[in-house]
């Protein structure tokens, strides 16, 4: 029997309450900073550009399947504006219409990867390797490994050249 009560002396009150802060206060903490991340992510100070908003509205919608919409939501993006351009080449490739997306494509793709991506892939889709390929080895060339969104181009561009196992 004394065993038995050492055994729950250890598991008294006051032990029980130094688990829980030992547990509880770094969670505690964890939830404040994420808590402080959000709302400063969310300021309503910020400037919210429209034209991005629009650009997710139609990244959106083309994911949906809203291929007319994209259009209609990408009409007031600068023409200069690789992503808009992104977005609207793939919609039009998703309608069958490779021929327009390659025109929106075609001035971006110098300057960004992207735009550069999906016209080789759109290229390589219509068959005409010599001219994807160069386009994608670049895009695989220039990924930095620290940007997650340039992995997965060069990720999308070694599979379409064939270079994974």
């Amino acid at each position: 029997m004394a065993a038995l009560y050492s055994r729950m002396r250890c598991y008294s009150r006051p032990h029980l309450f130094v688990r829980l802060w030992v547990r509880l206060v770094p969670a505690l903490l964890a939830g404040a900073v994420l808590t402080a991340d959000l709302c400063h992510a969310q300021t309503p100070g910020d400037p919210v550009d429209d034209a991005d908003l629009s650009l997710e509205e139609a990244h959106r919608a083309l994911l949906s399947g809203q291929y007319d919409r994209v259009d209609d939501l990408t009409s007031t993006a600068s023409a200069t504006d690789p992503r808009a351009a992104v977005i609207r080449a793939q919609a039009a490739s998703a309608r069958g219409e490779h021929d327009v997306a390659v025109r929106w494509l075609t001035p971006h793709a110098a300057r960004d990867d992207a735009a550069a991506l999906e016209l080789g892939l759109v290229l390589h889709r219509l068959g005409k390797d010599t001219e994807s390929k160069p386009l994608l080895r670049r895009v695989l060339a220039r990924a930095n490994a620290a940007e997650v969104n340039a992995q997965f181009r060069a990720a999308r561009a070694s599979h379409a050249l064939g270079l994974f196992e």
